[in-house]
């Protein structure tokens, strides 16, 4: 298109595109999101699954989560070399890192910050804290509890899941439906119960 297309502004924009992709901001983008996209990628398929049993769903999204924090707290310096690594081979001209940052849209003004300031924190780190953040609304404390303990009511292999305190957990979310003393009769309750729904071909 650079080279070929008749309207001027398809050529210029294909120019425009083709030096951001020889560009370390684009490559080091790239990096970033194949890096969290690779961490998230199991969790993502694992809550598409609809066979999928809720308990591992809930520790595969601890997992991931404590991964992304992981990887927020030691994981700059490594995404850094491979960004370095990609640029050296494709003679990409890298960042000093001290540098003073050049905001591509006000090059004229003095952003005031240093290249690894605006990378990793203001990218990086932003980024990841953004996962989190996501990953904590959609699947706070309480719901996850909720999904891990409606696991114990799953039918499969004669109730194997089946957890009275699990159970118990459950019921403690819904304190206007059971009262103390409910909860206290409860596992018994739940004690015969299963023991009937099992000896019940």
């Amino acid at each position: 298109m650079e080279k070929d297309d008749r309207d001027w502004k398809n050529r210029d924009q294909a120019s425009n595109l083709l030096v951001y992709f020889q560009s370390f901001d684009f490559v080091f983008y790239l990096h970033l999101l194949l890096t969290t996209l690779t961490i998230t990628n199991t969790l993502s398929l694992a809550l598409q699954r609809k066979d999928q049993d809720i308990v591992n769903a809930m520790k595969c999204l601890k997992s991931t989560r404590l991964h992304l924090c992981n990887l927020r707290r030691d994981g700059w310096g490594n995404l850094l070399d491979e960004v370095n690594e990609f640029c050296e081979m494709h003679d990409i001209a890298r960042l000093e890192m001290e540098d003073a940052y050049i905001d591509p849209k006000k090059s004229r003004k003095a952003s005031g910050i240093t290249n690894k300031h605006h990378y990793e924190v203001d990218c990086f780190n932003e980024v990841i804290d953004w996962l989190v953040q996501e990953l904590d609304s959609r699947f706070n404390e309480t719901s996850s509890q909720l999904l891990v303990c409606s696991a114990a009511f799953n039918p499969r292999d004669l109730f194997h899941d089946f957890n009275v305190e699990s159970l118990i957990n459950l019921a403690k979310l819904y304190p206007d439906d059971f009262s103390s003393t409910d909860l206290r009769d409860l596992s018994h309750y739940l004690g015969l119960y299963i023991a009937d729904v099992r000896e019940d071909n």
